[in-house]
């Protein structure tokens, strides 16, 4: 009846068996036929009638979604709205509904409109008569924001993949950094402690010195790689950047191709910073991947500097940046450049010019994100086949002149019972040497469970507990919680090598007085204990 009111305008009408009233037979025509036209130019989809490849009818929809008025649509081809790269395929398939090979045709496709826009759509193509001769009916529907949906499900399902890797690729960094910390505590330790045996050593000292610096570097490195893989979060903290910047161009230099030179130009004295340790490496590394693409596998000139720069005295600052002190981390490329349209979105999320697979989009967008909170500013200076600079601008919280000098403190000391508890033999006992040549009284136990059976037994006879957080059969914090039970007043350390696992919050809710990251010199374990018996 639809198809038959649309082509002709006469449709057959049995009154009695659908109790239609008794009116003249041209009335319940015309309001049929008023009716059913109005179905089909109210309808959301774009409906034409096509007979030999001619549009014999369009609705108002359609239309629209071309950008042509009917009667310029009304007897050209169908084909001519389909996108170059599809009218191959979409005239197959119509020339096999055509010859009734198939009655009816569903795909997707992309209909170009007037302007040159392309549009996806779902076409339907079905049989029916029109003016007594067989035609096809098409249905178009805009699905355009469907695929652009379905193209962002597919991004967020890469990032949700890659997040789950991170995950994994950090849980296995975590329980690598446990064990190499406790194996550090051994080295720096017994480093520490000949150190101070020894005094006047000679050359010896000098030895000890590397050891020791070796280990801080070591330590400062597992840290960087838990950051980083998002297993401990570092607050931000005042900063000298060049350590950070030349530490994340080593990891560059293995990964980047060698028709890539990499030059730096790092100033001396540059000003603290405030800032995570974790968010800059990344800020530099974001960055200097992006360079990297933009060069591809001819290579080029990857510069990366770090200066300080005075916002009042610098015309390459961005305009309405506060007045003050910066330092400006630019990262300089030889690459493709942009075009200022590109520009525009280069710091939107999920925007790339990449190939797909090449990347999520999101790497300028969290620069940008990280430099926001330090409160800082970014600027782009590119052209195409000029390459492109980005500058960073960090504000100053303190010149280097005035930093902390790190004079040398003097070890506090003690006489108070200590109950030490870790599973790694040699931890315990090099500690407990250090703390019993301090004058500490010291019971190691390298079994929480037996720990938990001694102080049972005798709560009132310790000063203090100190416990590794990662062991066999019960955490340091499952411990902690266990001897608070028994004895709430118990003053409680808590050491570990895996950042996230010892969250200072949870531990301080527990009853927790302190967290120590190994591995720890000993100043710093001697300093926690005195403060911590101090307060108790």
């Amino acid at each position: 009846m639809f198809l038959s009111a649309l082509q002709t305008g006469k449709p057959t009408v049995d009154r009695r068996s659908q109790n239609l009233p008794n009116r003249p037979c041209e009335d319940v025509i015309m309001e049929t036929d008023a009716t059913y036209r109005n179905i089909v130019e109210s309808s959301n989809d774009g409906i034409c009638i096509v007979q030999e490849g001619r549009i014999q009818f369009v609705n108002r929809r359609l239309a629209g979604m071309i950008g042509c008025s009917r009667e310029e649509i009304l007897g050209t081809s169908f084909f001519d709205y389909i996108h170059p790269d599809q009218l191959q395929r979409v005239k197959e398939s119509y020339e096999r509904f055509a010859s009734g090979a198939g009655s009816e045709q569903a795909y997707e496709t992309v209909l170009c409109q007037r302007d040159g826009t392309p549009m996806d759509v779902q076409v339907s193509i079905g049989p029916t008569s029109y003016q007594g001769a067989r035609s096809g009916l098409i249905m178009v529907r805009d699905i355009t924001r469907l695929k652009q949906i379905q193209k962002e499900k597919r991004e967020l399902e890469k990032i949700l993949q890659q997040s789950q890797r991170m995950e994994a690729i950090g849980t296995l960094a975590g329980g690598i950094a446990h064990e190499f910390n406790n194996i550090l505590w051994i080295i720096s330790a017994n480093t520490e402690y000949a150190f101070e045996i020894l005094k006047d050593g000679g050359e010896i000292t000098n030895n000890l010195k590397r050891i020791e610096r070796a280990c801080a570097r070591a330590s400062d490195l597992v840290g960087q790689i838990l950051s980083f893989s998002r297993q401990q979060y570092q607050a931000p903290k005042p900063l000298d950047m060049r350590a950070i910047v030349k530490e994340t161009l080593k990891f560059m230099r293995a990964s980047l191709p060698k028709t890539i030179d990499i030059k730096t130009d790092i100033a001396g004295d540059l000003g603290l910073v405030m800032a995570d340790p974790a968010q800059l490496h990344q800020v530099v590394t974001n960055l200097c991947t992006n360079a990297f693409y933009a060069m591809g596998e001819e290579g080029g000139i990857l510069d990366v500097s770090l200066q300080n720069i005075d916002a009042k005295e610098s015309p390459s600052t961005p305009v309405g940046m506060a007045p003050g002190r910066y330092v400006r981390l630019r990262v300089k490329d030889t690459g493709i450049g942009m075009e200022p349209k590109v520009m525009k979105r280069i710091f939107e999320p999920f925007f790339t010019t990449r190939q797909p697979g090449q990347g999520a989009g999101l790497g300028l967008s969290v620069v940008y994100g990280i430099v926001e909170s330090c409160h800082g500013a970014v600027t782009v200076d590119s052209s195409p086949g000029k390459g492109s600079a980005f500058d960073i601008f960090f504000p100053v919280i303190q010149d280097r002149t005035h930093a902390a000098t790190g004079q040398t403190q003097t070890i506090p000391t003690g006489n108070e019972r200590i109950l030490f508890v870790d599973d790694e033999i040699d931890v315990a006992d090099i500690t407990r040497e250090i703390l019993e040549s301090l004058g500490y009284r010291v019971h190691v136990e390298n079994s929480p469970a037996e720990a938990l059976r001694v102080f049972e037994g005798q709560p009132d006879t310790f000063d203090l507990v100190i416990t590794d957080m990662s062991m066999p059969g019960m955490t340091g914090e499952g411990l902690a919680e266990k001897l608070l039970h028994i004895r709430p007043d118990m003053p409680v350390i808590l050491c570990t090598g895996y950042g996230e696992a010892a969250d200072q919050g949870r531990a301080t809710k527990i009853g927790i007085r302190k967290v120590l990251m190994k591995p720890a010199s000993i100043h710093t374990v001697a300093q926690a204990i005195r403060k911590v018996l101090d307060q108790g």
